[in-house]
């Protein structure tokens, strides 16, 4: 029996609105995209769709606003379905969510790891 290969593409959300403020993300649900961000995404979406083998292609996501609205826009292009599934959002970060980017590495650095 031969073996069957599906690709599979891993992408990254597009540039949020916290992205630009510098603040640590981390599980925090509403920050959604920028007017890049979505950019980003739809450019993603063009590479994916070049590649013949796209065909029936799922879109599985983290259920956090900025990766879903990234899957939509990705699947919109695709025409595939998107699945949210928690276990893909990104690592809760606790009191480090909201912060700027320097508090937050001031905060990590002075742990010991």
């Amino acid at each position: 029996m031969g073996s069957v290969s599906h690709p599979v593409y891993l992408v990254r959300h597009g540039q949020s609105e916290w992205n630009v403020l510098r603040l640590t993300q981390g599980q925090t649900h509403h920050p959604r995209l920028t007017d890049l961000g979505r950019q980003q995404a739809a450019q993603a979406a063009e590479v994916i769709a070049a590649d013949p083998g796209t065909q029936g292609l799922r879109v599985v996501t983290s259920d956090l606003a900025r990766a879903s609205e990234t899957a939509d826009i990705i699947a919109v292009r695709l025409g595939s379905p998107v699945t949210h599934d928690p276990r893909l959002r990104e690592q809760h970060l606790g009191d480090l969510e909201g912060r700027g980017y320097d508090d937050t590495w001031a905060a990590a650095e002075a742990q010991d790891w």
